[in-house]
């Protein structure tokens, strides 16, 4: 997802020279960051596909079993360390830029999905469509849960984000135990990545801190990590670990995106996939769905349980990425972005709002001249 206002963070004059971008104004290593976590929800979900069409190499869920308590804690995380600047505006512009926007790519993409689903022959009822908006997507549950985490992120953002952070946490912890009845699978996933998103937003200065000791921080946490998953896969430690696992996870992630900004080629093509995660995360699941039936004789090609899942991941990247400027180019921008006429409805109502407060607020505080 492209953030506009992502600019370097305040604490990162301290951070390392060569996680920036050429040009200065975004640290290269989150987009590295992003840019990985997508290629590997990618690769999940691809893999899924694959296995409706053959048996895949088992490979394949080992590779998906390593990085499971590594893709989306990395991914919430950056997308909060995103987030700040947008938080820390007032609600009017954090409702268009993010929760709105959200909430609407999120209601058209899983009803493309919903009327995919009926023209392959889903026999779906409306009712399974409304249904979305409460019970989200099965695999665009990520856009729906990040629209509720800016809304909780801003209301205990100050005096309450402590709290916030020791309460999403032992959510997380709940969830990934079974301590806590949830109806959903989704829902769980919810609960369980709220604390990373919190975290990034809120602790921003404190991982780029971290982040000057990537080299020792990359050793200890994988270490650490590779010997929790062994322990977990050959019955040495129950499956309670995985909280941990997630938090470690997560640090070896940040520690690796580093690391890997020191490889310019591969520095270069996973942060351009960070810079269109958005683009890719909505469409190829669309693309993934569509790939299935049509490749239901693909099992007899030499090879397919090893190379087929990589082959239909690449290809819905490849095609979610000129898909985009396909459809801005005949005029279908709200695919990815809120329609213009709202845009304009919705600033026309709360412009003259937000300038009402900013001079209310200089009234009250001269010294300012500007709202809090």
């Amino acid at each position: 997802m492209q953030h506009p206002e992502a600019l370097e963070h305040p604490a990162s004059k301290a951070a390392l020279t060569n996680a920036t971008s050429s040009k200065g104004d975004r640290i290269a290593w989150l987009d590295i960051a992003r840019g990985s976590s997508i290629l590997l929800v990618v690769l999940f979900h691809a893999s899924i596909a694959a296995q409706l069409v053959t048996d895949i190499d088992s490979t394949y869920w080992l590779v998906n079993d390593v990085f499971a308590y590594i893709r989306m804690p990395l991914f919430f995380a950056i997308s909060g360390m995103l987030s700040a600047r947008v938080l820390s505006r007032d609600w009017p512009i954090l409702l268009e830029k993010r929760v709105i926007l959200l909430g609407y790519l999120y209601v058209l993409w899983a009803t493309i999905g919903f009327l995919r689903s009926l023209a392959l022959g889903a026999d779906k009822a409306f009712s399974s469509w409304v249904a979305l908006v409460a019970w989200p997507n099965a695999v665009l549950w990520f856009i729906w849960a990040l629209a509720i985490y800016f809304v909780v992120a801003k209301l205990c953002q100050g005096r309450f984000q402590n709290a916030a952070l020791v309460l999403s946490f032992g959510l997380s912890i709940l969830v990934t135990i079974d301590a806590l009845p949830v109806r959903s699978v989704e829902h769980a996933k919810a609960l369980n990545y709220a604390f990373y998103f919190l975290f990034g937003a809120y602790s921003g200065p404190l991982i780029l801190g971290v982040a000057k000791h990537w080299g020792a921080t990359l050793i200890v946490a994988s270490a650490a990590y590779v010997a929790l998953f062994l322990a977990l896969r050959w019955g040495y430690a129950p499956q309670r670990v995985t909280a941990v696992m997630s938090l470690i996870g997560l640090a070896a992630g940040l520690a690796g995106s580093i690391s890997l900004s020191y490889i310019p080629m591969v520095k270069s093509v996973l942060a351009f996939f960070g810079r269109n995660t958005l683009t890719i995360y909505v469409a190829h699941t669309q693309l993934l769905g569509l790939f299935v039936p049509l490749g239901a004789d693909a099992d007899s090609l030499p090879g397919f349980a090893i190379w087929g899942a990589i082959a239909m991941g690449a290809a819905a990247i490849g095609l979610s990425l000129l898909l985009r400027p396909l459809l801005e180019t005949i005029g279908a921008r709200w695919f990815y972005a809120l329609p213009g006429r709202f845009v304009d409805w919705w600033r026309t109502r709360t412009q003259p709002r937000m300038l009402a407060y900013s001079a209310s607020d200089a009234r009250d505080n001269p010294s300012t001249g500007r709202s809090r």
